[in-house]
């Protein structure tokens, strides 16, 4: 869990956007026409920098920060035992027998540390996209939206996107909807219905610390020397 965001998530967005691109999620067609009309978008960025998608990074990081903790306390405890152990050994003054005894107890320990980590990490990962599905199918209906409004032929993920022109870009556009309410309603944040009840300010989120991905276990020791 030592990884960046992007990196971390880059397995839970290649099944999500996997499944969105193969159900044509992300491209509308319209009718054929002379030139295509098509656009780009970060849906990625576009979920996570939302302020629901700061809120849920803040909430993933939390729960990392809670599971690191009680893994770097396990494997400082690991080190020490096996600190502990290669001192006996070199003394020679322990029984044989009890030596491969406490080895074998410092590896059964190594290994369910192990398991703890990827545990966590398969938490994490569950845990990200119980969060962040919901928002994705969001930002997915805002743009559908604009490209009915702005008649787009597609909108393509900026991803699979070698080069584009910036001003083809429409992901600080969705954010921006997004957080203006227009999830559901509306096309154009800019200019909101008048007629609807004005929402109360919320201060602006900060970006929250990168959540990560837990710290690999300490190796097994070595087999005792034998005597």
């Amino acid at each position: 869990m030592n990884r960046s965001p992007r990196r971390r998530s880059s397995r839970i967005w290649a099944a999500v956007l996997g499944g969105a691109l193969a159900a044509g999620a992300l491209a509308w067609a319209a009718p054929a026409q002379a030139q295509t009309k098509m656009a780009v978008v970060d849906v990625r960025r576009a979920v996570l920098e939302t302020e629901e998608g700061l809120r849920v990074q803040a909430s993933l990081k939390k729960l990392f920060d809670s599971r690191q903790t009680e893994l770097d306390a396990k494997q400082v405890q690991l080190q020490k035992d096996k600190e502990a152990l290669d001192k006996e050994i070199q003394a020679g003054k322990t029984a044989k027998d009890v030596l491969q005894k406490k080895l074998e107890t410092l590896q059964k320990n190594a290994a369910e540390i192990q398991t703890l980590t990827y545990d966590y990490q398969r938490e994490m990962s569950r845990k990200e996209s119980e969060l962040t599905t919901p928002i994705l199918n969001k930002v997915l209906g805002i743009l559908k939206r604009i490209a009915a409004t702005d008649g787009y032929d597609m909108i393509i993920d900026k991803t699979v996107a070698p080069y584009f022109r910036s001003d083809l870009e429409l992901t600080d556009r969705a954010i921006q909807m997004f957080n203006a309410g227009s999830a559901d309603a509306g096309t154009k944040p800019a200019t909101p219905d008048p007629k609807a009840p004005a929402k109360p300010g919320t201060p602006a989120p900060t970006t929250p610390a990168p959540a990560a991905t837990p710290k690999p276990a300490a190796p097994a020791p070595a087999p005792a020397p034998k005597k």
